[in-house]
């Protein structure tokens, strides 16, 4: 037998089975030797499916037959078999060459008879007597019974002309016109192509399956075994060139595989030992219009799981989305601390929004990790920004996300923003109280309905996040100077926790300056008990931040010595000498707290544009004095101009007068 060539596979590979010669010629003619290749088997019926199958065995993606042959071709292989028809016009043109010789004509039809024979008898004034048979024997058979009846001139398929000939009659064999061959090739050729497609994607699914870290393993619907990837018998310890139906089935009832095949019901993340290995087993029916066609189950190395886990973790690590501190990093046995770790703790276990609240330097942004990593939430993301250390524009975009074009500079291809980078973990928003009041706006809407809107998009995506927020601001003077928007700060402030600052326990600083060193690898011994005192004689006006500054420059400038107490002196000599106390805490801001206080007390007396004129004017005048009326450094201190700052005196001077 003729084989397909060696590079030809772009080429559709085409077969012909046949009787006749006729009919391989007609093909022949037919087929385009620039796209397919053709083989043509000339074949007794009896041959017929073995040359069949040896062709598609080589290689043939369609073959070609003709009548009878054709439906035995494709009943005994089940493959794709393209039927060269027979029309009514080709079996009266051989009729009409057999009426030459005689009007008693005799027709060979494997199986099945044809329906049209009664209008060929009345057209061409013939009688014409069909030859049914099922077998080459008996085809033979049944025409010599024939020739014993008289009948000796014969039409049909190639198969009879051998036993007509040695019986000494006459054989027309109908012929295919070329249209039809066409017709037939153009047909081989769609399913040649649609056969490819299926390859490839049969291919694919096959190299996905087999190539895949987990087991998998597949039944159908009558429970046998048709899907095992190498992944599988590694897991279960099976050669695969020895398994056979006995080796899976212990396997296939411990993993639920006949349950989810006949139940329809899904098993998930179901723990077993095989071969001493705990495995996550998940097993699922495999459903085609509402019938069970088999059920597949998936099989996950526990300890692979457990490493998917850590390197997500650790890709959050890599970006930043994490919390490394926990309260056991708050050093401090102070009441004041005690008491704000205890309402941490109790907030940690709920879901609700937490607005922290302290003076710069008190560690705002390490209590908002440590309540993040004693949440449910601790394994997902923890995304933290600092609100003040944008523009509104590029704090927007930071928050929500852009898409691509939607302005100036957009990144290419949009940008997911922080709320969907944090979505099922927690959102920190530190020093929240410097956003603009349109995007607080923005985000109040966020908060309320769960969803975000991308800069320049044009639909919502549903978020679950905790929001955290820290702020150094008095959230009531914001509020009172229409600066923050008082229903956003009742959706933040849902449970309100207060940091003490460091001058109202200090008591605390030698356990948090032993925690500096420790991490610092320096030992204990290095500042004495006469160092602690002094420490202990200073307001810390910039709280643990300035403490960490301070004992680091120290440290630096200690070198190798074991300890230098003229070193500590000089230091804590030139820090309270610079006045960073009064700048930072002025002696009189207890004075606006209680100015603010009284205005607060006062709310149903007065209006609260007097209340807010009151308390700048007495900010003002307390700022202009301890800097010697000096308006550039009173200015810069309050954070406005010095005009603005010398209009607001004058004008509230004379409002109070």
């Amino acid at each position: 037998m003729d084989q397909f060539k060696d590079g030809q596979k772009n080429k559709f590979r085409f077969a012909l089975v046949s009787h006749t010669e006729e009919l391989a010629n007609a093909a022949r003619d037919a087929i385009n030797p620039n796209k397919e290749e053709l083989i043509v088997q000339i074949v007794r019926k009896g041959e017929a499916v073995t040359a069949a199958q040896a062709l598609f065995d080589s290689g043939a993606e369609v073959i070609f037959a003709h009548m009878g042959v054709t439906r035995l071709i494709r009943n005994a292989t089940g493959k794709t078999v393209v039927d060269i028809p027979l029309s009514s016009i080709d079996l009266i043109e051989a009729f009409e060459k057999a009426r030459k010789i005689d009007s008693v004509i005799g027709l060979t039809s494997y199986i099945k008879p044809r329906g049209d024979l009664p209008k060929i008898e009345k057209l061409l004034d013939i009688s014409i007597h069909p030859i049914i048979f099922n077998s080459y024997s008996d085809m033979e058979a049944s025409l010599r019974k024939a020739f014993e009846n008289g009948i000796q001139v014969f039409v049909g398929g190639g198969a009879s002309r051998k036993v007509i000939g040695e019986l000494g009659g006459k054989h027309f064999v109908p012929e295919p016109r070329t249209e039809v061959v066409k017709e037939a090739l153009e047909e081989a050729r769609t399913l040649a192509k649609v056969h490819r497609k299926q390859q490839e994607s049969e291919e694919r699914v096959r190299t996905i399956i087999q190539e895949m870290d987990e087991g998998i393993i597949g039944i159908d619907q009558y429970g046998r075994i048709d899907i095992v990837n190498k992944r599988a018998h590694s897991i279960l310890g099976i050669d695969d060139q020895r398994a056979n139906k006995d080796t899976y089935r212990q396997y296939i009832k411990d993993i639920n595989l006949l349950n989810a095949l006949k139940n329809g019901e899904p098993v998930r993340n179901k723990i077993l030992n095989i071969n001493r290995n705990k495995f996550l087993v998940s097993a699922f029916p495999i459903t085609i219009g509402n019938r069970s066609k088999g059920a597949v189950a998936l099989l996950r190395d526990v300890h692979s799981v457990e490493d998917m886990n850590r390197k997500v973790k650790e890709e959050l690590y890599q970006k930043g989305f994490f919390a490394k501190h926990t309260l056991s990093d708050i050093k401090g046995r102070s009441p004041a601390l005690r008491k704000m770790l205890e309402w941490a703790r109790l907030y940690a276990a709920t879901d609700g929004a937490v607005c922290i609240q302290g003076e710069t330097g008190v560690g705002k942004d390490l209590v908002a990790q440590a309540i993040h990593n004693m949440s449910k939430r601790k394994n997902a993301p923890f995304v933290a920004i600092n609100c003040a250390a944008l523009p509104e524009h590029l704090l927007e975009s930071e928050l929500f996300g852009h898409e691509e074009g939607a302005f100036t500079g957009a990144k290419r291809g949009g940008k997911i923003g922080l709320f969907e980078l944090a979505n099922k973990g927690t959102l920190f928003l530190d020093e929240i109280g410097d956003i603009s009041r349109s995007l607080q706006v923005r985000l109040l809407r966020v908060i309320e309905s769960k969803e975000v809107m991308r800069v320049g998009g044009d639909k919502y995506v549903p978020v679950d996040i905790r929001i955290l927020t820290a702020s150094h601001k008095d959230f009531r003077l914001e509020i009172a100077r229409e600066r923050f928007r008082v229903d956003l700060y009742y959706r933040i402030s849902t449970l309100k926790l207060k940091i003490p600052p460091l001058r109202e326990r200090l008591q605390d600083i030698p356990d948090i300056v032993k925690s500096f060193l420790l991490r610092m690898g320096k030992p204990s011994s290095i500042i004495s008990k006469q160092m602690y005192n002094r420490l202990g004689q200073y307001q810390w006006p910039g709280n643990i931040r300035e403490l960490a500054s301070f004992v680091e420059s120290y440290l630096t400038l200690l070198d190798q010595e074991s300890s230098n107490e003229i070193l500590f002196t000089e230091l804590m000599d030139d820090l309270e000498e610079s006045g960073m106390f009064d700048i930072i805490c002025p002696p009189h801001k207890e004075q606006e707290a209680n100015i603010l206080q009284h205005g607060l007390k006062q709310a149903g007396q007065g209006s609260l544009k007097n209340m807010v004129e009151e308390f700048e004017y007495r900010a003002i005048d307390n700022t202009l004095k301890a800097n010697e009326f000096n308006r550039t450094k009173s200015a810069e201190r309050l954070g406005i101009s010095p005009n603005t700052l010398w209009r607001k005196y004058n004008q509230y001077s004379q409002n109070l007068e």
